[in-house]
């Protein structure tokens, strides 16, 4: 099956239920190191993020790394 309709589906069933899902994805090695991740650097098919309603990323930069924060 592919991602654009697992993700499709997995949002169909929790707008029937009322749910709040949270999934997570790969990014791509353009956003592996980067401090501001886009669209552009998730790795699955760019369907996917035609289909999430949010998309939020966790990043830590050098700094941030030293501080223990993300």
């Amino acid at each position: 099956m592919k991602i654009k309709q697992l993700a499709e589906d997995l949002r169909a069933m929790a707008m029937r239920n009322d749910w709040a899902i949270i999934t997570a994805t790969q990014v791509n090695r353009a956003g592996f190191d980067s401090t501001d991740i886009g669209m552009n650097n998730v790795s699955e098919s760019s369907a996917l993020i035609h289909t999430v309603d949010a998309m939020f990323g966790i990043i830590q930069d050098p700094v941030m790394h030293t501080n223990c924060e993300y």
